[in-house]
C-alpha cells in the first residue's frame, strides 16, 4: 500500500513502509506461518471472543477472560486453531520437528521469536504447550529435546553441554537483531528508544553551566522572585570583570548572605561585588553557583525602577532602559556586543529610504545587512517603497529587455562619460565600466576645454589617474580634435561610437536613470537649503553606496570597505585587508554577473506585465507613463477594453496602452506621506435625502393620527442603561462632560471614520437615488456596572429585510460544541506539561477586518447625530459594520486567516474554527474562534507569539484571560473554572438557567412558552447536561404540545432549575495510553410518531482491563440524541443509524487527534466502537448480510472502516452498562450519570475480537 500510493515527503513514506510491514508480518505472525489468501488477510488475522452470552450458539467464538487482546493472542485460553497440523519447521503435513535436525529447530524457533519482538507480541509461556498445540499432541515427549529448550531451561542445566552454545547464539542473534532494527529506525526517523524512558527534563537544568560561564558576560536579570538580596554566580562575576576590569570583589563581607535556590542545600556568599548600571549601583553577593547576575526586588524598590514587559523597558521615573529577552528572561546591562547591536525601526527606515535617494528595495536589503542590521523585515522596506509617492513618480520608464556580454576588466580600464541635463543644466556623467562606479560634475559650458577640465578635477586627479579607454557618444565636445588631443598626451585612448548607437554606452544610459532620479528626489527635499553641487554629490554617493548585487556595491568593489553608518560601526580596515576585500568582491560579482546574465536571459519576459494593471476595478488610480515627463498622475480609470485603458486625464479621457499604466497605492494606511496628493472635497449644497422605504405592513397606513414620529424608538435595556446612566452622573460616578452618552456618541463616530470604516457623503439624486438606504442607530449602553461605569454607544446598520444579501455570502462559521469540549478534554494533561487556557477577547471585531464591502451600503444619519450635520448627509459604509449581514464573514476572514499566515495554524479535519499549529512542540497551541472570543490551549511560547502578532496586526483587543483558580473564563454560553489542588476543569452554563420557568398549562399562550423554555432548556442540554438531551429532544417533535407533553418537558426543566451548578468535569487523560470511545444506541419506534431515536456519546478516556470487564476514566467530548428522519423498519436498521451517526463525528475527532499526537510526537489514539446490539456486532466483524439490502450500504461501510484500522475495535458490551443508553429512552440505565459524577465508568464486555492493531494501512 506504502508503494501504491507513495507520499512526497521522505519522512511519511518511511513511516507507510514501516507500517504496512509491521501489519504484514502481524498477520503472518497470527496464523503462525501458515500459507493463507492474501486477498482474505484482513478476514483471518483475528480471533473472536465472547463470555458466553452469544445467542444461537457459540458461531465459532470461545469463552475466555476479556483482555487487551488487539495487540496479542493468548493460547491459554483453550483455542483450538482451524488449521491443518503442520510442522513448525517445513510447514508440511504428516512431518514433525522432531524429525529436523537441532540446528534447523534452532533456526525456526529463532526465526519465530524474532518476529514476535518485531511486532511487539509477548512470546507463549511454554514454548513446548504452543508447539503442542501446534504440530498435536503425539509426539510430546520429544519437544524437551535440546533444540526446543528455552534460555531459562538451558541455564539451569549444568549437565548440557550444548548449553553455553545455544545461549550464545540466541543471545547474539538478538543484539545483532536489535542493533539492525533500532539503527533503520534511528536513520529514518532519528527516534532513540533508550531515551524515552528517561525523564525529561527543563532545558534550563543542562544548559546553564553553558550560558553562565566565565567565557561570556549576559547581564543583569531583574528577578522579583528574589526578594531581599542580589545575587550572581562566581562565574559571571568572573566574566563581567574581562568587561570591566575595574569591578573588583570585596571578600570581607563573606557569609553574610545565605542563599538557598529551590529545595536545594543553602550557599554561603563569598564576597560582595559593586556593579555600576544605568540605573544605580548595585551591589550583588558573589556565590559558588552557576547563576547569572539576579536583580532582587528589594534593590528595585530601592532604587524606584519597575519592569515594563509591554515594552520591554525599566523605568525609572523618566529614565528608560531598553531590555533584551533571551531564553524567555529580561537582560539589561549587557556585554558590549550585545549593545553594539543597533535596532532598526520602521521609522528610521524610512528616513534610510529617504536619505540614501529612494533606491531599490534589494539594493537597500543588502546594504543594511552587510553593515551588520538584520533585524529589520524586508515586507516593511518593500511596503515603504510600495507606497511611496516619490518612488512610484520617478520608477523607470516600461521597456523590453536586452542582453549583452563583455570581457573582464579592472576599475579604471574603461570609463564611459556623457552629458545629461538635470533640472536644465548640463552635467558630466562618469561611470567605470567594470565597477560601475560613478561620478557627476556641472558644467559651466558645453566645450571641449570645460568638459576635458571637469573630466580631470572628477576623475582623472581623484582617483586612480587617467584610463586606457574612454568611450563616449558623438557628441561634438567629446570628438573635437582639442579633447582628443589633452586624451592623447596622457595615454587615453578616446572610443567614438556611432550616431544614434545609444546601446553602446548602455551602462551610462542606464546609470542616467538611478542618478536622475536620486537628484530629483534630493532636489526637491533640499533646493532650498543646498546648493545644486551638493545635492547631485549626494544623490551620486547613494547610488555608489546601493547600486550592486547582494551587497557588492560600488565603494565596496573600489574602495574596498563599506561606508560608515553609525558610531557603532566598525573602524577603516587596513590596506591589506582592502586589498584582498576587493580581489574577493570582484570575483564574486563577476560570478553573479555572470549567472544572473543567463538567467534574465532564460526568464526576462519580452515587456511588463499587465495583468495586476487589468485586474484593478474601475475608478481605481494609476500613473500614465509620459515620454517627456515620466510617470504622470495620478487619475482614474474610465474603462479597460482587452489591453487598452482610458484614464480620466486633466484634458478629458485619454485611452493607453496597458503597458505604460500602473496602479498608484496610497499610504494612507501605513503612515501620513506629506507628499501624496489628496483630492480636495468639493463643497456641496444640502440636498434633503428621501426617507428610506419601507415595506407595506399591516393596519392603518400612515394619517394624521400616526405620522412619523421625530425620536428613536429604543429597547428596555437601553431605556434602563440611560436612566441609570442619568443616576450614575447625578451621583458623581460618571463624570464624563456633556449630556449622557453624547461623549460615547463622538468617540464611536470619530473611531470609525478614522479607521475608515465609513465615511460622510451628501446625496446626490443622480447617483444614490436607486440604491436603498437603510437606517442606522447608536446602541448605547452602560458598562462596567459591577467595577467602574462607564457609557458605551455603538453604531448599528438597521440591515433588516435587505434582499441584497441573498446573491452573497453571509453565513460565518463558529465553533462546535464538540471541538470546545476537546479543548477541554485535552487541558488537564496539557497544563501538567506547562501549557495555558486563555482568553482573547477583540473588541469591536466587525469594524476591524480588513477587507471592504463588495457592495453600496448607504445609511441614514442615526436620528441623535441628524442635528449636527449638514442636512442630506449620508453614511457610505466601506467597511463591514455591525448590523450588515456580510459583516461576520468579513471578520471572520480576516481573523481565520490571522491565524492561519500570522500563526502558522491549519484548521482541524471537521471545524473551520479549530486550529492546530503546524509547528514543533515548543510552539504548540490549540485555538478556538467563536466570533471574536478565541479559546487558546498552548505553550507559553505560542502565547508570547500570539501576543507578538496581534499587536502588529494592530487588533484592538481586551487583555488576555488567563484561567486559574482565582480567574474563571466565559466563552460561547459557558463558564470555565479549575481547581486549585490539581488540574480539574468543571464546565458550566453561563447564566440562561437563571431563566428557565415552568410552562403554564393553562397560560393561554402556552405554545409560545412551551418552545421558548424548551428552546432554552435544550440550550443549556447541549452545553454542559447531556442527561437532558433525550427529554428535550423529544419535546421539540410536539408541534402542538399537549398537556402530557407540557407535563413531561416541565418535569426536565424543574430538574434543571433544581441542578444549575451542574455539569461537566475534566480530568486529566494521559494521551500516550488514550482511546477515543464511541458508544452508540439506537430505540426502534419509541417516539409517537413511531419514528427511531437515535444516540450516541463520545469519550477520551484511560482504559483499564479485568476479566470480562474493562474500566474507563476520562472526558466527554460530544453527544447526540436526535430524532432518525429515514424509515427504519427493524431494530437492527435503528443500531445501524446510530452507528452510523456516532462513527462520523468519532472519525471526524480522530482524525483531528491524530494531527494533535503528531505535533506533541505521541503515539496515535484508537478508536474503538461499542454497541450493545448483538445483531449489529455480528453483522460488522464477521461476513453476514441482512435481508434489508439497503442497510447492507451502511454496513459495508463500517465494515470497509474497519477492516482499514479506521476503527481499531468493536465491542459488544451489556446493555445495563452502556451510557449511550441515556439518550434514547426516558428510563435509561445509570450508566451516564455514573460516569458524569465521578469520570469513571466499568462496563461488561460480552463480545470482542482479537486481532493486529495497525493504523494507516
Amino acid at each position: 500500500m506504502a508503494l501504491y500510493r507513495p507520499s512526497l515527503e521522505c519522512e511519511v513514506l518511511f513511516g507507510d513502509l514501516r507500517s504496512s510491514i509491521e501489519n504484514s508480518l502481524a498477520m503472518t505472525t497470527s496464523v503462525n506461518f501458515t500459507e493463507v489468501d492474501q486477498g482474505n488477510q484482513y478476514y483471518l488475522d483475528r480471533r473472536y471472543n465472547s463470555n458466553g452470552r452469544n445467542r444461537g450458539g457459540s458461531r465459532g467464538g470461545t469463552r475466555g477472560a476479556f483482555q487487551k487482546g488487539e495487540q496479542s493472542f493468548d493460547s491459554s485460553r483453550g483455542f483450538k486453531p482451524r488449521w491443518k497440523k503442520k510442522c513448525f519447521v517445513c510447514q508440511k503435513e504428516g512431518c514433525w520437528s522432531t524429525n529436523h535436525t537441532d540446528e534447523e529447530r534452532k533456526t525456526a524457533r529463532a526465526q519465530f521469536f524474532s518476529m514476535l519482538y518485531f511486532t511487539g507480541a509477548p512470546p507463549p509461556k511454554d514454548f513446548s504447550v504452543h508447539l503442542a498445540e501446534y504440530e498435536g499432541i503425539e509426539h510430546t515427549s520429544q519437544y524437551n529435546q535440546r533444540g526446543w529448550k528455552e534460555e531459562d531451561d538451558c541455564e539451569d542445566d549444568d549437565n548440557d553441554d550444548g548449553t553455553g552454545e545455544q545461549q550464545y547464539f540466541e543471545q547474539q542473534f538478538f543484539k545483532e537483531q536489535c542493533l539492525a532494527d533500532q539503527a533503520f529506525l534511528h536513520h529514518i526517523s532519528g527516534d532513540d528508544i533508550y531515551g524515552r524512558g528517561a525523564p525529561s527534563a527543563p532545558a534550563s537544568q543542562f544548559l546553564l553551566e553553558d550560558r553562565y560561564t566565565r567565557s561570556l558576560y549576559q547581564g543583569i536579570l531583574p528577578d522579583t522572585g528574589a526578594a531581599n538580596v542580589s545575587t550572581v554566580g562566581k562565574e559571571q562575576y568572573l566574566a563581567l570583570t574581562r568587561e570591566d576590569p575595574t569591578v573588583k570583589i570585596d571578600t570581607s563581607t563573606a557569609g553574610k548572605a545565605s542563599i538557598k535556590f529551590g529545595k536545594g542545600e543553602a550557599t554561603a556568599s563569598i564576597g560582595t561585588v559593586q556593579v555600576s548600571t544605568e540605573i544605580g549601583k548595585i551591589n550583588f553577593e558573589v556565590l559558588e553557583a552557576p547563576t547569572p547576575f539576579l536583580l532582587c526586588l528589594a534593590d528595585m524598590d530601592r532604587l524606584k525602577v519597575y519592569f515594563n514587559n509591554t515594552t520591554d523597558e525599566l523605568v525609572q521615573d523618566k529614565i528608560r532602559i531598553p531590555v533584551l529577552r533571551k531564553w524567555g528572561h529580561p537582560w539589561f546591562h549587557l556585554n558590549k556586543r550585545e549593545r553594539a547591536t543597533v535596532f532598526l525601526t520602521e521609522t528610521e527606515l524610512r528616513r534610510l529610504h529617504r536619505r540614501f535617494g529612494h533606491p531599490a528595495v534589494t539594493r537597500l536589503v543588502k546594504l543594511l545587512k552587510d553593515a551588520g542590521h538584520n533585524d529589520f523585515e524586508e515586507r516593511t522596506l518593500e511596503e515603504v517603497t510600495k507606497f511611496c509617492h516619490h518612488c512610484q513618480l520617478h520608477s523607470s520608464a516600461p521597456r523590453r529587455f536586452k542582453f549583452t556580454l563583455k570581457d573582464d576588466h579592472h576599475f579604471n580600464y574603461e570609463i564611459l562619460v556623457d552629458v545629461m541635463y538635470l533640472s536644465g543644466k548640463p552635467v558630466l556623467h562618469v561611470v567605470d565600466s567594470s565597477t560601475a562606479f560613478q561620478g557627476a560634475k556641472f558644467l559651466s559650458a558645453i566645450s571641449a576645454k570645460e568638459t576635458w577640465q571637469a573630466l580631470r578635477m572628477l576623475w582623472i586627479d581623484t582617483y586612480q589617474g587617467p584610463p586606457d579607454i574612454i568611450t563616449h557618444d558623438a557628441g561634438t565636445n567629446f570628438a573635437s580634435a582639442e579633447f582628443r588631443a589633452e586624451a592623447k598626451i596622457m595615454g587615453v585612448t578616446c572610443k567614438q561610437v556611432p550616431t544614434e548607437a545609444h546601446w553602446s554606452v548602455g551602462k551610462t544610459e542606464r546609470y542616467h536613470a538611478p542618478l536622475r532620479r536620486a537628484w530629483d528626489i534630493l532636489h526637491d527635499e533640499l533646493q532650498d537649503d543646498m546648493s545644486d553641487e551638493a545635492i547631485l554629490q549626494m544623490a551620486v554617493k547613494a547610488v555608489n553606496d546601493t547600486a550592486g548585487p547582494d551587497g557588492l556595491v560600488p565603494t565596496l568593489l573600489v574602495f574596498g570597505a563599506y561606508p560608515r553608518m553609525t558610531t557603532e560601526s566598525p573602524p577603516a580596515p587596513s590596506m591589506v585587508r582592502r586589498s584582498e576585500a576587493i580581489q574577493k568582491a570582484t570575483k564574486a560579482l563577476r560570478k553573479l554577473t555572470a549567472e544572473r546574465q543567463v538567467a534574465d536571459a532564460l526568464n526576462t519576459r519580452n515587456g511588463p506585465a499587465t495583468a495586476d494593471m487589468l485586474a484593478l476595478p474601475l475608478q481605481s488610480e494609476v500613473l500614465v507613463w509620459r515620454e517627456s515627463d515620466g510617470w504622470n498622475g495620478p487619475y482614474k480609470i474610465a474603462s479597460i477594453d482587452g489591453h487598452n485603458v482610458t484614464v480620466d486625464m486633466v484634458n478629458g479621457p485619454t485611452t493607453f496602452r496597458s503597458t505604460v499604466v500602473k496602479p498608484y497605492y496610497r499610504p494612507d494606511h501605513l503612515w501620513s506621506d506629506p507628499d501624496a496628493p489628496h483630492a480636495l472635497n468639493e463643497p456641496h449644497e444640502p440636498v434633503a435625502v428621501p426617507p428610506a422605504v419601507q415595506p407595506r405592513k399591516r393596519g392603518r397606513p400612515p394619517g394624521s393620527k400616526n405620522k412619523r414620529k421625530g425620536h428613536a424608538y429604543i429597547t428596555k435595556k437601553e431605556q434602563d442603561d440611560l436612566e441609570l446612566a442619568i443616576k450614575l452622573r447625578n451621583d458623581g460616578v460618571i463624570t464624563t462632560p456633556g449630556a449622557p452618552f453624547e461623549a460615547s456618541d463622538d468617540q464611536e463616530i470619530s473611531d470609525l471614520v478614522g479607521r475608515g470604516v465609513f465615511k460622510f457623503e451628501q446625496y446626490d439624486e443622480r447617483l444614490h437615488s436607486k440604491i436603498r438606504i437603510f437606517k442606522s442607530r447608536l446602541v448605547r449602553e452602560v458598562k462596567g456596572k459591577t467595577t467602574k461605569p462607564y457609557e458605551k454607544s455603538r453604531l448599528v446598520i438597521q440591515g433588516y429585510q435587505d434582499h441584497g444579501k441573498e446573491a452573497i455570502l453571509t453565513q460565518s462559521p463558529t465553533i462546535q460544541r464538540c471541538s470546545q469540549r476537546l479543548i477541554m478534554s485535552l487541558a488537564p494533561e496539557m497544563v501538567q506539561r506547562g501549557m495555558n487556557i486563555e482568553l482573547r477577547d477583540i473588541t469591536q471585531a466587525y469594524p476591524q477586518a480588513q477587507t471592504t464591502l463588495k457592495r453600496t451600503i448607504l445609511a441614514h444619519l442615526p436620528t441623535e447625530l441628524v442635528p449636527r450635520y449638514p442636512r442630506g448627509t449620508l453614511l457610505h459604509v466601506i467597511k463591514p459594520l455591525y448590523g450588515i449581514a456580510e459583516a461576520g464573514v468579513h471578520w471572520w476572514t480576516t481573523y481565520h486567516g490571522h491565524h492561519c499566515k500570522e500563526l502558522d495554524m491549519a484548521t482541524s479535519t471537521y471545524d473551520p474554527c479549530l486550529l492546530i499549529t503546524n509547528s514543533d512542540t515548543s510552539i504548540f497551541g490549540i485555538v478556538g474562534m467563536q466570533t471574536d472570543d478565541t479559546l487558546m490551549l498552548g505553550t507559553p511560547a505560542f502565547s508570547l507569539l500570539e501576543e507578538k502578532k496581534i499587536q502588529k496586526a494592530e487588533f484592538r483587543s481586551k487583555p488576555k484571560s488567563v484561567l486559574t483558580p482565582e480567574i474563571q473564563l466565559d466563552f460561547n454560553g459557558c463558564t470555565l473554572t479549575i481547581d486549585a489542588s490539581k488540574p480539574i476543569l468543571n464546565l458550566r452554563q453561563k447564566g440562561q438557567g437563571g431563566k428557565i420557568k415552568l410552562v403554564d398549562v393553562r397560560a393561554p399562550d402556552r405554545a409560545q412558552q412551551y418552545t421558548e423554555q424548551r428552546a432554552r432548556g435544550a440550550y443549556i442540554a447541549s452545553t454542559c447536561q447531556p442527561e437532558a438531551s433525550f427529554d428535550l429532544s423529544v419535546a421539540a417533535q410536539a408541534q402542538q404540545p399537549s398537556d402530557e407533553d407540557i407535563k413531561a418537558l416541565n418535569k426536565r426543566l424543574k430538574w434543571q432549575i433544581e441542578n444549575l451548578d451542574r455539569g461537566l468535569r475534566y480530568i486529566t487523560v494521559n494521551l500516550t495510553e488514550a482511546k477515543l470511545m464511541v458508544f452508540v444506541d439506537g430505540s426502534f419506534a419509541n417516539n409517537k410518531d413511531l419514528s427511531s431515536q437515535l444516540g450516541f456519546v463520545l469519550m477520551l478516556v484511560n482504559e483499564s482491563i479485568d476479566a470480562n470487564t474493562f474500566t474507563i476514566q476520562g472526558n466527554i467530548i460530544h453527544y447526540s440524541s436526535t430524532k432518525c428522519k429515514r424509515v427504519t423498519r427493524s431494530v437492527l436498521a435503528s443500531e445501524i443509524y446510530g452507528m452510523v451517526n456516532g462513527f462520523d463525528i468519532g472519525i471526524a475527532i480522530a482524525t483531528t487527534l491524530r494531527i494533535v499526537t503528531e505535533r506533541l510526537r505521541i503515539p496515535e489514539v484508537p478508536l474503538v466502537v461499542c454497541t450493545d446490539s448483538y445483531s449489529l456486532y455480528e453483522c460488522l466483524v464477521k461476513l453476514g448480510t441482512t435481508k434489508e439490502k439497503r442497510l447492507m450500504i451502511d454496513i459495508m461501510a463500517l465494515r470497509q472502516s474497519y477492516e482499514r484500522r479506521e476503527i481499531t475495535e468493536i465491542r459488544w458490551i451489556n446493555g445495563d452498562d452502556n451510557p449511550a443508553d441515556a439518550f434514547t429512552k426516558a428510563s435509561p440505565n445509570r450508566a451516564l450519570e455514573r460516569f458524569i459524577d465521578g469520570n469513571k465508568l466499568t462496563v461488561r464486555v460480552d463480545g470482542w475480537v482479537q486481532r493486529p492493531t495497525s493504523f494507516d494501512v
